[in-house]
């Protein structure tokens, strides 16, 4: 026992001797402090201005102020005047500009009544995707108010028996109405560790976990070329055949490891991270995972200058296809170790899926190990 621990505090020890490994060490805590500190300021997909054309309109005033306070990626400020608004559009220092009339209550009304002509201003620098879904929150916002305009308007018509009520009195039928069900019911389990204070989830936070583990696949990776340069120098020449595969797995796993407990805490630090346990269970499984995957692209590319070459290759690759900033859903994102780390930390069943994946490379892994075995002895 006090060997192994001694062999652990050597392999560690020399890890922090080169500058590679320590640099990408720090980029982990600089990494979750950059993303967590922009994620504290202002954002948006979108920058829309609102404008309040009468202040003492209280519908409009409402409506702004709902969509100014509500959780959301478009980033809502407000403006003074159209002119104001319509420079800070044609300017490019805002995306839209919805400009609500003086009286927004008296316009719905007769939208309503007599289909007249919409009555909410949208002043767009250029129709994107973004800019046409931002109009389902408009729509959402005005929703409410059109909503009770369209009930007094078809009580009014279809009943007559109800002339001697006020609109305040039918108002009350309204609003004392109560449905506890919900027509949709949204959950997504993947969000639970990306909220914010007031259990928003915050997007720009939302790719940490999966740039994590991005990082620590790298890592891996940095690791087998350590392990490379080690045998052309010789270090573990004084081991046996049967051993090197072991001792280069040890090696390889420590400097997983210590990337692996930094980006735990991090995690743990900024309050992105689940439940401590399933942390741990999840990061650990994905250490020996991230090092046999590594170890089998070591096995395959030999040569150290195009494994240096594949490296950013194979990050490039995890970046854009496993669920880092999207979830692809290709089927290509099973062959890579950051898919299992994003989703084995929120699905039991990618657990599982992980555990299949480490046993899968391993044993190509033994079978490589083995074909080169026989190959050197028919050459012998």
């Amino acid at each position: 026992m006090k060997r192994i621990i001694k062999w652990f505090f050597m392999l560690n020890k020399r890890l922090f001797k080169k500058a590679s490994f320590v640099i990408i060490l720090a980029l982990i805590p600089l990494c979750i402090g950059l993303f967590t500190s922009v994620a504290q300021k202002e954002k948006g997909f979108l920058h829309i201005i609102l404008v309040q054309t009468d202040e003492t309109d209280a519908v409009s005033e409402d409506i702004i102020n709902k969509l100014t306070s509500s959780p959301s990626v478009i980033r809502f400020s407000k403006s003074s005047s159209p002119q104001e608004a319509t420079e800070a559009v044609s300017t490019g220092k805002a995306d839209e500009a919805w400009i609500f009339p003086s009286d927004t209550k008296g316009r719905i009304d007769a939208y309503v009544k007599y289909g007249a002509d919409k009555f909410i201003t949208v002043i767009s620098r250029e129709k994107t995707v973004f800019s046409m879904l931002s109009r389902e929150k408009l729509s959402s916002a005005v929703f409410e108010y059109t909503a009770k305009a369209y009930y007094l308007d078809f009580a009014r018509a279809e009943y007559e028996g109800l002339d001697k009520l006020s609109d305040e009195e039918l108002m009350e039928y309204f609003e004392n109405v109560s449905i506890d069900e919900e027509l949709f019911v949204f959950s997504n389990p993947a969000s639970s560790d990306t909220q914010d204070e007031s259990g928003a989830v915050n997007y720009l936070t939302t790719p940490i976990r999966g740039l994590l583990g991005t990082l620590i696949m790298i890592c891996g990776m940095a690791s087998a070329l350590y392990l490379m340069k080690d045998e052309q120098n010789g270090t573990f020449s004084w081991a046996s055949d049967r051993s090197k595969l072991p001792i280069g797995f040890a090696s390889m796993f420590i400097a997983v490891l210590n990337i692996s407990v930094v980006a735990v805490i991090s995690l743990t630090v900024s309050k992105l991270n689940t439940a401590l346990v399933r942390e741990l269970l999840v990061t650990f499984l994905y250490c020996i995972c991230c090092t046999i995957f590594c170890m089998l692209l070591k096995l395959i590319i030999s040569n150290m200058k195009l494994f240096a070459v594949i490296v950013p290759l194979v990050s490039i690759i995890s970046m854009a296809v496993c669920p880092v900033f999207y979830n692809t859903h290709l089927t290509f994102q099973l062959f890579l170790p950051p898919t299992y780390y994003v989703n084995a930390t929120y699905q039991d069943n990618y657990i599982i899926y992980m555990g299949l994946y480490t046993l899968l490379c391993f044993a190509l892994c033994m079978l490589i190990c083995f074909l080169k075995n026989i190959r050197t002895k028919h050459f012998r």
